[in-house]
């Protein structure tokens, strides 16, 4: 891309914007940064961004920064329906995403998946799966490394694996994974998107500008495979964890991961039973990441010790500890009800369940039966705790707090010993903390100073 001496926009100062406009700046451009939100907010963006020489505008958006833009290059949260954006599509003015811009400045090879859930576990794998197979790698994209901050260092022969949702997805014009995957897709997002074919559409666009020698992976028993392998333009692999799939693909049989890819042949794998990470999503996950794998053409008896030793990422079904005989899980980065319903069938002891938050227009009447089957009490937070509440009545016992702090305390004065506490939100995390990931960590200090309190060792 030719950028010196352009004007461009950044939209969104939070981690993809600032990498964003850091790009930009390297490569000559003339650079603005602007943000809804208050210069008070936005202090730590505006003394990184102003140091590079970026103009930043806070506290709304000035609309003649956006007339004499050359392009708009977007982060993941900002919507395409604000009026500025929409005047400049209607003027013609190119509109990127972050994840465009970091792909026109990626010299390697791109392994791309989306999904509802899972993608963080399954990108965090693969990861794992190119690094013990020698392989040069970046992982990236809604991770928590934004693309265009590691793109440019990016080795010829190494890969680019890269974490992308829906929202990253919308704006594409070139990028073009060799391999991609769409993990699976449940109802998420509605709050962004008006109905559920809007929502599978930004997934499909993953595959948009695939060829016929490229790779899709896709969840051989989701609903909506049928749909998305009808627009596939190169190979499809399905994935399957309930047995053989017809053509190529990694499934479980008689007890063991199997794999049939044209050009690779066959072959036999681990057990489930031999990962580490819990739960019936998670070999799913396994089976994308080794279908991923093998179609980047790594080798599949390497794989095996990958598979065998991946302890899982922060924030998803992750244990923090125990007090007393009672066990704390943060599965902050569950954020849907989707994400719920995997946690809940990851565990045979019975559970306390931490639900709340930011509301996204989830079903939570689907955890009905699971709750009576595995939950002994719920606790729901946040701005949507009555909208949890109302759609799960006269399930379980339910209890009502302000805050994770409070929830946190309930939980275990409702828990036994051998239960187990377990935050898996099914929502949003923006009514209380600025992301997931803060959540997680709070939700870790508190069992920590819990532990304190009753005059136990803290967890680790």
């Amino acid at each position: 891309m030719e950028l010196k001496d352009k004007h461009i926009v950044v939209v969104g100062l939070a981690r993809s914007g600032r990498a964003a406009a850091a790009l930009l700046m390297r490569h000559g451009a003339v650079v603005t940064a602007t943000d809804l939100k208050s210069a008070d907010a936005l202090t730590e963006a505006i003394n990184e961004l102003t140091a590079l020489g970026v103009i930043v505008e806070a506290d709304g958006h000035v609309r003649t920064t956006f007339e004499r833009a050359d392009m708009i290059v977007i982060s993941p949260g900002v919507s395409l329906d604000v009026p500025e954006l929409r005047d400049a599509m209607q003027r013609g003015v190119p509109i990127l995403s972050e994840l465009e811009l970091g792909y026109r400045f990626c010299r390697g090879r791109v392994a791309a998946l989306t999904g509802t859930n899972g993608k963080t576990t399954t990108v965090n794998l693969l990861a794992k799966i190119v690094h013990d197979a020698g392989v040069p790698g970046v992982m990236a994209g809604n991770v928590g490394v934004a693309f265009s901050g590691v793109a440019e260092s990016v080795l010829p022969e190494g890969i680019a694996m890269l974490e992308v949702s829906s929202f990253q997805l919308e704006t594409i014009q070139e990028f073009h994974p060799e391999v991609a995957a769409v993990l699976n897709v449940t109802p998420d997002h509605l709050d962004r998107y008006s109905n559920m074919q809007a929502y599978v559409e930004a997934k499909a666009n993953i595959m948009r500008q695939q060829t016929a020698g490229d790779v899709v992976v896709l969840n051989a028993v989701d609903k909506y495979t049928p749909l998305l392998a009808a627009q596939a333009r190169g190979r499809v692999i399905l994935f399957s964890s309930r047995g053989p799939v017809a053509g190529e693909g990694v499934w479980v049989e008689n007890g063991k991961m199997r794999y049939r890819l044209a050009k690779v042949g066959e072959g036999e794998l681990i057990a489930p039973e031999e990962l580490l990470i819990p739960g019936p999503h998670n070999v799913e996950n396994a089976l994308a990441a080794v279908a991923m794998g093998l179609s980047l053409g790594l080798p599949a008896t390497g794989m095996m010790q990958s598979l065998r030793t991946f302890a899982g990422v922060p924030h998803r079904l992750e244990p923090v500890g125990a007090v007393g005989q009672i066990r704390f899980v943060n599965d902050s980065k569950g954020t849907n009800v989707d994400a719920v319903i995997k946690a809940l069938q990851s565990y045979v002891d019975p559970l306390i369940l931490i639900l709340g938050g930011r509301d996204k227009h989830g079903d939570f009447t689907a955890l009905r039966d699971l709750l009576r089957e595995r939950v002994r009490s719920v606790v729901v937070m946040g701005e949507a705790a009555q909208i949890i509440a109302d759609q799960i009545q006269n399930t379980v016992p339910i209890q009502h707090e302000e805050t994770l702090e409070r929830a946190l305390r309930t939980a275990y004065q409702a828990a036994r010993p051998g239960d187990v506490v377990l935050l898996s939100p099914g929502c949003a995390s923006f009514d209380q903390f600025k992301n997931f990931e803060e959540r997680g960590e709070r939700f870790r200090e508190e069992v920590r100073r819990l532990a304190t309190e009753l005059g136990q060792e803290a967890p680790c």
